[in-house]
């Protein structure tokens, strides 16, 4: 191997191996950082979010707790309530009706009038008398508060979405178990929230998930096999929308997309706060975080493609490597021509006297001195001889 050559891959080995070693042990320690950071904030978030929506509910818990203290509420006379009802709904425009059931499930409502002949509860056509009252003695949140109550407790429930037996549209249903002065069970109170209030309060709190966690990320809210709300981008439109609160119809979570489905099935089963699985469907890895909402047996989860969690930390490792690659390119230009220089007037030297020692050497050939380090003195040195030789 010529001298040039041995030159410049000492030069390059001495340059870059100090270089290549700091940039794997930075890799190594800032890549398991910036995975730890992207799990940790997508874990907080989807806390975060949760806890916001936990606060709405309680909000609307603690208004009917204190309402159901009031004494016509508690005697279930209507005809007084429901003025003072309407006069706190029309201060709460979030809300959409009360509520005031008996114990058998026969129920009055705020934005109906109800059947005069039936004491004012609602039927199936109000304007008959003889029309029979509805009952929501099958609602199962009707059945928590109320008919399977048998310690009589102070429940309250925020139920699933369920379609208005009155009005056929989708709504939610906050209750709590209603007692007479003496502590006897009577019924429950209620009030219902639309489905478009609703899905304002959850878009205020999750607008920003495309930014944080790209556009395949997808955000929903379950209860047990119930899906409540699924916001995720359209690939139509591009837009980031409800796809369960926006339907007129039940939704489960088997409805939503199939690595959605099983992350969120894994992560309610674990009961952790973050999973990460690769989906059974795609065969790509997944992490989905989420927590339960405060005061309900809802989930809110976030589920995010690795690949799209771990975006910053793709980025910064392809740009070290570009500026790796430039880097080597440059340390190898730089060691050619330093080896070029160094290898260029010893290759002279070597040429001049293998003339000289074959005897057809010119002897009035003398190197051009650049310099002034060992090689520069070499051909000096070189020169000198040569004169001597002439002379």
């Amino acid at each position: 191997m010529k001298l040039k050559q041995r030159l410049g891959i000492i030069f390059v080995i001495i340059a870059i191996t100090p270089y290549l070693l700091g940039v794997i042990y930075i890799l190594a320690t800032v890549s398991g950082t910036m995975q730890h950071n992207a799990i940790g904030f997508l874990t907080e978030y989807s806390g975060h979010a949760g806890a916001e929506q936990g606060a709405l509910f309680n909000e609307y818990s603690g208004m009917l707790n204190a309402l159901r203290r009031v004494p016509d509420i508690q005697r279930l006379d209507w005809v007084s309530a429901k003025e003072y009802l309407q006069g706190f709904a029309e201060e709460h425009k979030q809300i959409g009706s009360f509520l005031l059931i008996d114990a058998d499930g026969y129920y009055w409502r705020t934005d109906q009038r109800g059947n005069p002949a039936r004491g004012w509860r609602v039927t199936a056509d109000d304007g008959d008398p003889a029309s029979a009252p509805v009952t929501l003695a099958d609602r199962a949140y009707f059945k928590y508060l109320v008919s399977d109550n048998t310690g009589q407790e102070e429940r309250a429930i925020v139920s699933p979405p369920v379609i208005s037996k009155s009005t056929g549209a989708k709504q939610f249903i906050i209750g709590t178990s209603l007692f007479d002065r003496e502590g006897n069970l009577v019924g429950m109170l209620g009030l219902t929230i639309s489905v478009n209030e609703l899905i304002a309060e959850i878009d205020s709190t999750i607008s920003n998930v495309p930014e944080f966690f790209g556009s395949e990320a997808t955000v929903a809210i379950v209860s047990g096999d119930a899906l409540i709300s699924a916001s995720l981008t359209d690939k139509a439109s591009g837009s980031f929308r409800d796809i369960a609160l926006e339907s007129s119809a039940i939704m489960s979570v088997s409805d939503l997309p199939a690595a959605v489905s099983e992350g969120v099935g894994i992560l309610t089963a674990q009961e952790r706060p973050f999973t990460q699985f690769t989906s059974a469907g795609d065969g790509k890895p997944y992490y989905v975080a989420g927590q339960t909402i405060p005061g309900t047996d809802f989930w809110f989860t976030i589920t995010v493609p690795q690949s799209t969690l771990f975006a910053s930390q793709r980025d910064i490792i392809n740009s070290v490597v570009v500026i790796t690659s430039l880097t080597v390119l440059v340390v190898i230009a730089v060691s050619v021509l330093i080896g070029g220089s160094i290898a260029k007037p010893l290759r002279k030297t070597a040429d001049t006297l293998k003339d000289i020692a074959e005897g057809s050497g010119d002897l009035t050939y003398r190197l051009k001195l650049i310099g002034k380090d060992e090689t520069t003195d070499m051909g000096h040195y070189f020169n000198r001889f040569i004169e001597t030789l002439h002379g």
